[in-house]
């Protein structure tokens, strides 16, 4: 029952969202229009360009805005990751707010948390293997972007914030190796006072 209950999840967050863009009106080039691709290709360079944009038009050189960091106290002990097991893969499972979006994959985190004790084995496999290679999935690194609207007229590009939406599976790898890196980092006391992106109990 749970599953068929987070299938029917996902398929109404699709509906939805294929019924937004179906309707979406968006002013490219001084002319509204309608189609599609258009529409696609405008959104995708203005949400590419936006963070250099704004670096320009409030006159800040991307060179010189980290240029006072501390100095950081070197350690002699090596991290290395440490091969995870089934329940380290259900235990970053179980932490995933269960969302019906999803990335390219299309497999939501609600669908992941329903079906958590089939994919703890494959997953792990995953897992481990990528560490011990080096190398991350390149189906893992893509991402699917889509404009939410903020507020302002429907029809002008600038009333929308780009969402990006990666794979779950992705999140699960991320939250494993978090967990590892952030506990050696923690326990050679690398990280400076200044650090709070990241790190639980302190804000940015």
């Amino acid at each position: 029952d749970n599953i068929f209950k987070a299938i029917w999840h996902v398929i109404n967050w699709e509906r939805k969202t294929l019924a937004t863009l179906e309707k979406l009106q968006l002013r490219v080039n001084g002319q509204i229009t309608e189609d599609p691709v258009e529409i696609a290709n405008h959104f995708n360079y203005f949400f590419s360009t936006i963070a250099e944009k704004t670096l320009l038009d409030n006159n800040i050189d991307p060179r010189t805005t980290h240029q006072n960091n501390p100095p950081i106290a070197p350690t002699t002990n090596m991290f290395q990751f440490q091969t995870i097991t089934q329940k380290d893969v259900l235990k970053a499972i179980d932490t995933l707010k269960p969302k019906t979006s999803s990335g390219v994959d299309e497999i939501s985190a609600m669908v992941t948390k329903t079906c958590r004790e089939e994919l703890a084995s494959p997953l792990m496999g995953l897992i481990n293997k990528s560490v011990q290679q080096g190398i991350f999935p390149e189906q893992l690194k893509l991402s699917k972007v889509y404009p939410k609207y903020k507020n302002g007229p429907k029809n002008e590009i600038n009333s929308y914030r780009p969402i990006s939406l990666i794979s779950t599976f992705s999140k699960v790898m991320e939250k494993i190796v978090l967990e590892q890196l952030t506990n050696h980092l923690d326990q050679n006391n690398v990280l400076t006072n200044q650090q709070h992106g990241f790190l639980k109990g302190k804000s940015t």
